[in-house]
C-alpha cells in the first residue's frame, strides 16, 4: 500500500484529489459518483499480517 502512503504524505489535507467511485460504472454513474475533494484527517495504515494492509479515507467533497 504505498501509494496511500504515499498519497497522504503529498497531499496532506489541503491537497485535492478527485475521487472515483468505481471506473467501471456507465458514463452517467461514473459521473454522478465522481468528485473533487480534500482528506479530511491522515489516517493510519493497518499491517494486521504479513501481506494484508487496509486503510480508510475520510473525503471532503469540494463545493
Amino acid at each position: 500500500m504505498v501509494w496511500a502512503g504515499e498519497m497522504q504524505r503529498i497531499l496532506g489535507i489541503d491537497g485535492e484529489l478527485f475521487f472515483v467511485f468505481d471506473p467501471d460504472d456507465t458514463d452517467l454513474l461514473k459521473k454522478q459518483r465522481s468528485y473533487l475533494a480534500t482528506l479530511q484527517q491522515l489516517n493510519a495504515i493497518e499491517y494486521p499480517y504479513a501481506n494484508a494492509n487496509r486503510t480508510a479515507f475520510d473525503l471532503i467533497e469540494k463545493l
